[in-house]
């Protein structure tokens, strides 16, 4: 993982990344809604109990929230890419890609390896 941060893409100048602070688990929980299909939904308390997990990040695009990620230890060695989201209306800029190489970068740090697990119907 170590020798692929190099490769990285460049994050866009637009976007910067905040550690998620339980004040705006409710923003966040608003931005979730609008990125997945209800089933898939994360409200506050969910989001809370990922936060309590791990480490997540949001994404600011001029100053709005846009997106985020969360990475969790499976193990001492394995981390996990535990959710992703980019808000339907700022998709198609970079952010997602952003957002896994900020992932990443994190995980590089700190474990041996990062999985991800997906659904078929992800985009």
């Amino acid at each position: 993982m170590r020798s692929r941060l190099p490769s990285l893409p460049v994050t866009p100048p637009e976007l910067t990344f905040t550690p998620l602070y339980p004040a705006q688990l409710d923003e966040l929980a608003i931005l979730d809604a609008a990125t997945f299909d209800p089933l898939w939904h994360f409200g506050r308390r969910d989001l809370f109990e990922l936060l309590m997990r791990g480490r997540m990040q949001v994404a600011w695009w001029e100053g709005k929230m846009v997106g985020y990620n969360a990475v969790c230890a499976n193990t001492s060695s394995e981390g996990q890419l535990a959710r992703l989201a980019v808000h339907p209306d700022y998709q198609r800029r970079g952010i997602g890609r952003a957002l896994v190489s900020d992932a990443i970068r994190y995980a590089a740090g700190e474990f041996s390896v990062l999985v991800l697990n997906t659904q078929i119907n992800n985009n």
